[in-house]
């Protein structure tokens, strides 16, 4: 992790475990820092799977906005989790740092191997002292004998050899010590040389018992991996089969409700029909109804103007005939009788125009009562019509409405089935989706085993050069055992030569006294 600019972006001490899209965009990641590419190659994670994206990257005009948003929520929830991954590998890292810090920093523990390498390398005593310093020594004390050989005292001779032998049998008891003490290094060199090869036997043997546990452990995951992407793979197949079983019967289900509701349509329009030829029918025999009633009126009415006009003409006619005959009486009585009369023609001329007034009157009731038959019969008629346009527009209401109920409830069955095939393509993405994840965890799982492979080869090819090296350690120590003991050999040899001519040396004045 690397600081930021600006203010919003957390350092590396404060970054722990993401939790939401807002915190994830406030964090920035370093990629080069090798902790973090530890940590990735670890878990078999590409650093490239750590970056950021846009959503304009997922935006795509062919991909409804749906879509998008759930790619990017999906990519956005990999991520925080993937980053989760990769900062708690890092926060196991740094603890193992520490901890490698404080044993360095730790008084070193003392091996095996420190303690058995001292033992052969320091200086050697008394036998195993080296050369040139015995020498020195012998030659020290031997001196003021030799600076005294052919002195005539018996005494000085038998101090001197007294000395001699005295200091011959020390050195010989220093020198059995000597062989004593190495013999005992050397018997427990060979015990510790035995338990070093015991231990490194065992840890070989557990090197080999661990390797075994791994190769089994490995075998284990790989047959669990195997019989997971089976499971998997079943899985998906199966679920697959029950998408395609559930998209058919959805299909068949959708197409009988179509074949439903277009038989619905049919009958309703088909029932439509025989309703409007039902009423053009009712119509027209109602129509033709009227239309007869309304000639028998014009018939009834026309004889009866016509009887009345009879009538009127015979009254006419009658009261013509009735007044000239009254005038022609008149006349008559006039020329052959006397004025005297007159009341009698008076009265019977006002009863005349009293039938004159009763006809006029009768006729006008009649023309009053044709009118009043004719207004009736078109109010009824206008009232039948009226109806009847009501009664057609109600009808109409009813079908209109019935019509847009129906492309009502079409639209609902079009915007359902819209919606249930946009949640079964939210569902075949989503789907889609997590294929990806299975698919990069498998990836991951993968890589994870070529590392552990790769850590396995590693440490055996480590074992198998720390057993190479033990046994050319092993060796040099025999050779130079060896080499030791020729070399304490040969220094034997030199004393024993060095005693004998000293020892022929020592005689030989002794022999001229």
């Amino acid at each position: 992790m690397e600081e930021g600019d600006s203010p919003e972006i957390k350092t590396t001490n404060n970054i722990r475990d993401l939790s939401s899209f807002h915190h994830l965009r406030k964090v920035k990641l370093d990629l080069d820092s090798p902790r973090l590419k530890k940590s990735c190659f670890n878990l078999g994670i590409e650093p490239e799977e750590l970056l950021m994206k846009d959503k304009a990257e997922f935006d795509n005009k062919k991909l409804p906005k749906d879509v998008v948003d759930l790619r990017y929520k999906h990519f956005m929830a990999r991520l925080i989790d993937t980053i989760n991954r990769v900062l708690h590998e890092r926060r196991k890292i740094i603890l193992q740092e520490r901890k490698k810090e404080k044993a360095l920093t730790s008084s070193p523990a003392v091996t095996f191997s420190h303690r058995y390498e001292s033992m052969f390398d320091r200086p050697r005593r008394n036998g195993s002292m080296e050369a040139p310093k015995v020498n020195a020594d012998i030659m020290m004390s031997t001196q003021p004998v030799l600076n005294k050989i052919g002195l005539p005292e018996l005494k000085v001779t038998e101090s001197i050899k007294k000395v001699r032998d005295r200091k011959t049998k020390l050195f010989m008891m220093d020198n059995a010590k000597g062989e004593k003490r190495i013999q005992d290094y050397q018997k427990k060199w060979k015990e510790a040389q035995k338990q070093k090869n015991k231990i490194l036997q065992n840890q070989v043997e557990k090197i080999q018992k661990k390797e075994q546990k791994r190769l089994e452990s490995l075998k284990k995951y790989e047959q669990i991996e195997k019989a997971h992407e089976k499971k998997v793979r079943q899985d998906h197949r199966e679920f697959l089969q029950k998408c395609k079983i559930k998209e058919k019967n959805r299909k068949e289900k959708e197409r009988e409700r179509y074949l439903k509701l277009k038989k619905q349509e049919d009958e309703f329009k088909a029932k439509r029909g025989n309703i409007m030829n039902m009423q053009k029918e009712n119509e027209m025999q109602e129509f033709e109804k009227s239309q007869k009633l309304l000639s028998e009126i014009t018939d009834k009415i026309n004889t009866s103007m016509q009887n009345e006009q009879i009538l009127l003409e015979s009254t006419k006619k009658k009261a013509k005939q009735f007044n000239d005959e009254a005038y022609d009486k008149l006349n008559h009585y006039k020329k052959n009788s006397d004025f005297s009369d007159k009341e009698k023609l008076e009265k019977l001329f006002k009863q005349e125009m009293k039938n004159l007034k009763k006809i006029d009157n009768l006729h006008k009731s009649c023309t009053n009562l044709w009118d009043s038959i004719k207004k009736k019969h078109n109010e009824k008629f206008e009232q039948i019509k009226n109806n009847r346009l009501k009664v057609g527009k109600i009808k109409k209401k009813k079908i209109n409405e019935l019509i847009k109920n129906q492309n009502k409830s079409q639209e609902a069955i079009d915007e359902h089935q819209k919606k249930v095939q946009h949640n079964i393509m939210l569902k075949q993405e989503l789907r889609k989706l997590r294929e990806q994840d299975i698919q990069l965890t498998i990836e991951r799982n993968k890589r994870l085993g070529n590392i552990k492979k790769e850590e396995i080869i590693q440490k055996n090819l480590k074992s198998i050069h720390a057993i190479q090296n033990t046994k050319i350690a092993n060796e040099i120590m025999q050779k130079k055992m060896v080499e030791d003991n020729v070399k304490e050999l040969k220094f034997k040899n030199d004393l024993s030569s060095l005693f004998t001519k000293m020892h022929k040396s020592n005689s030989m004045p002794s022999l001229e006294t």
